[in-house]
């Protein structure tokens, strides 16, 4: 997915650094939100939230070195 930013669109090599780094963050609030205004997954979506937090600590510092 990186290589599409970087090779096949034409987009400043800055602003895919941020697309990609951007992509690289964790499950935001909204999916909790959502998933409690409609009563559907609560559990699971809370839990998607504090794992993919907890794992980007590690990923997204992965992503900035290797970008930069």
């Amino acid at each position: 997915m990186a290589a599409l930013a970087f090779y096949l669109l034409p987009v400043d090599p800055f602003w895919a650094k941020i697309g990609v780094v951007c992509a690289s963050l964790p499950l935001g609030a909204t999916a909790f939100v959502l998933a409690q205004r409609y009563r559907l997954l609560e559990e699971e979506t809370s839990t998607g939230a504090v794992l993919s937090t907890a794992v980007s600590v590690v990923t997204v510092s992965l992503v900035i070195a290797l970008l930069h």
